[in-house]
């Protein structure tokens, strides 16, 4: 994240010339932060994948609980992605591709846990 953080485009509040490039400047702010939420989150359901797939080995109705219970977290997780990059860009179809995207990162943990971690 930090590393991703050093990479997209900063723009400083304080060296602005005038108003209506401090507005230009929020929406690349939000635009920005709901980019790193989205980073950030992509990341962080990929170790949910693998523990909703190695949960499922042990029991199917633990697996069942444990995928309900991320999917349901999952929802305000989408929120905060979206939010920020609909504020930004007053765009639905943006905001629900960019909440939608961060989500395939879990079956993608699911599947490569399957192949490292399981026994022979």
């Amino acid at each position: 994240m930090g590393l991703l953080d050093y990479m997209v485009e900063h723009i400083h509040m304080d060296t602005l010339p005038d108003g209506n490039a401090l507005h230009i400047s929020k929406n690349r702010n939000l635009r920005k932060t709901g980019l790193l939420t989205a980073v950030g989150i992509a990341m962080h359901n990929f170790p949910e994948g693998i523990a909703v797939r190695f949960s499922s080995l042990s029991s199917t109705y633990l697996g069942f609980s444990v995928a309900v219970v991320i999917a349901i977290h999952n929802i305000p997780e989408g929120v905060a992605v979206s939010i920020p990059i609909y504020c930004a860009s007053v765009n639905r179809k943006k905001a629900f591709a960019y909440s939608f995207f961060a989500g395939p990162t879990e079956p993608l943990g699911a599947g490569i846990g399957y192949f490292f971690f399981s026994a022979s």
